[in-house]
């Protein structure tokens, strides 16, 4: 019986294709920046140590000289599976990465995305990139980032009280090289320099509604002894009606600065909550 060699090696290339892509977990790695790329490469060689199925790709590190770099880049969009972003305080508003992001999501489900943030907060972080659950780049999210990854794998995942040790145990190397990493002087941009701006004006701001809730605490407290000192004079009818008129006009002045610091509190709670936002 004649069998067709070149159909058998073809249909045993596309089995082992399907196979491939059910058992491995392409996580695509986008950075902008120095510090951004240096935080990508550690991760592309740390995530290999914490399961071996997981397999990382970032840009310009895995593209082959001599590729097509549009092409290659579309081509590695469109196979991920799971997408860590990147994040410093200079590249946080950097085109490329929103580019990459925006490509993303027409892929990888949102809950696949995630922004990792070194020397950011979420609230922070604004545009497009805000629709993501970011990780800061500690322990307690970045065990719940890959733990995301691996329980999304289809084989290979690891029982959890393994993968807690295994993260356990390779998690110091992570930390060590990122802090080394935020060590380094950051790049000066424009992005960066809008969220120093950002970081000062919120401080400002969180600095005023806590001086002004201590104001207002102490103005109701002045204002409550005067309001006693009242009813004892007009009780024992000791003091002139003068007196008692400077005291009345203190407690209705001290109730109108409580009113202002309370507009203060309040605007400044809101400006706060849109910043969070």
């Amino acid at each position: 019986m004649w069998i067709n060699q070149s159909i058998i090696c073809r249909e045993t290339k596309e089995c082992a294709r399907a196979l491939y892509k059910v058992v491995s977990m392409r996580v695509m790695l986008c950075w902008s920046g120095t510090r951004g790329k240096a935080a990508a490469v550690v991760l592309r060689d740390w995530l290999r140590s914490v399961n071996s199925v997981i397999e990382p790709w970032m840009s310009e590190e895995d593209i082959e000289k001599g590729s097509r770099w549009e092409p290659e880049l579309d081509k590695q969009l469109e196979s991920a599976n799971f997408a860590i972003l990147c994040l410093t305080p200079e590249s946080s508003k950097a085109p490329w990465i929103h580019y990459e992001a925006g490509a993303l999501s027409k892929v990888v489900n949102e809950s696949h995305v995630c922004p990792y943030l070194l020397d950011l907060e979420p609230i922070e972080i604004v545009g497009p990139l805000t629709k993501f659950q970011a990780a800061r780049a500690n322990k307690e999210d970045t065990f719940k980032l890959v733990k995301t990854i691996n329980n999304a794998l289809d084989a290979g995942v690891l029982p959890e009280e393994l993968f807690r040790k295994v993260f356990d145990k390779w998690w110091p190397d992570l930390e060590s090289s990122l802090s080394e990493i935020l060590q380094t002087p950051q790049e000066t941009t424009e992005s960066g320099k809008e969220l120093k701006k950002l970081k000062s004006v919120k401080r400002m701001i969180e600095e005023l509604v806590d001086e002004s809730r201590d104001f207002a605490k102490k103005s109701k407290l002045q204002a409550e002894n005067i309001r006693t000192m009242l009813k004892e004079i007009d009780n024992k009818q000791e003091k002139e009606i003068e007196e008692i008129g400077i005291l009345r006009n203190l407690v209705n002045i001290s109730d109108n600065l409580i009113k202002i610091q309370e507009r203060i509190i309040g605007n400044g709670e809101e400006i706060l909550d849109r910043l969070n936002k």
